[in-house]
């Protein structure tokens, strides 16, 4: 597939009617050059509930590709032609950008093994950046190629209740696609800021850590 073969569904799991300032900004500002059908779900509801509506939205539209972009994040402009690139060279199933939780120890949302039993992508690894293969991350900033979606059932992003630790929609779809043999990458060159009171970078991880060693 080339760049121009491409048909994105861009979709934010969002019905809220406030916006933070930085991330409106970021979004406007992204670099744009592809045939886009921009997707707004269609109810209000839990973030899973939305998921799904942009999921069938996009294949509606018979989207060859879905972003879901959270808006409590500040994109660089690249992000968005960086992930496609990413993608069709490779002929991913999906990757996205390394986005760090915004709460201490602000760690990158990348993890290897099965729920509950979770464990952080070593420091090493991600740090030199490139692409990571991952078993679970979350749907911050993530870019599927649809036919994911075609060979799992509906639903596809589900809240976890069951016995143990809940398991969040994004982690749970996540551990559906290893499951159906797709594979997962995060690419550690695009540094998303997850807003907080400040935009959480990798810069705050490595505070944090050292201040704690």
């Amino acid at each position: 597939m080339k760049l121009d073969d491409v048909k994105l569904g861009l979709g934010m799991p969002h019905t809220d009617r406030y916006y933070l300032s930085e991330f409106v900004h970021s979004f406007f500002l992204l670099e744009r050059n592809i045939d886009i059908s921009y997707l707004i779900p269609s109810v209000c509801g839990p973030t899973d509930v939305l998921r799904n509506h942009l999921v069938r939205a996009a294949s509606n539209q018979k989207c060859t590709h879905l972003w879901m972009a959270d808006t409590d994040q500040i994109y660089p402009q690249k992000t968005l032609t960086r992930l496609l690139e990413r993608s069709i060279e490779g002929d991913l199933d999906a990757v996205t950008a390394k986005t760090h939780r915004r709460y201490p120890p602000y760690d990158p949302i990348m993890f290897r093994g099965e729920h509950p039993a979770l464990k952080n992508v070593p420091d090493d690894e991600w740090k030199k950046g490139g692409l990571v293969e991952v078993d679970a991350t979350g749907c911050g900033s993530i870019l599927y190629n649809m036919r994911v979606f075609e060979k799992i059932p509906f639903p596809w992003f589900e809240f976890k209740l069951e016995e143990g630790p809940p398991i969040g929609e994004d982690i749970f779809f996540c551990t559906k696609m290893k499951a159906a043999g797709f594979r997962i990458f995060v690419d550690c060159d695009i540094k998303i800021g997850h807003l907080a009171t400040l935009p959480i970078t990798e810069e705050s991880y490595w505070a944090h850590k050292f201040s704690r060693d």
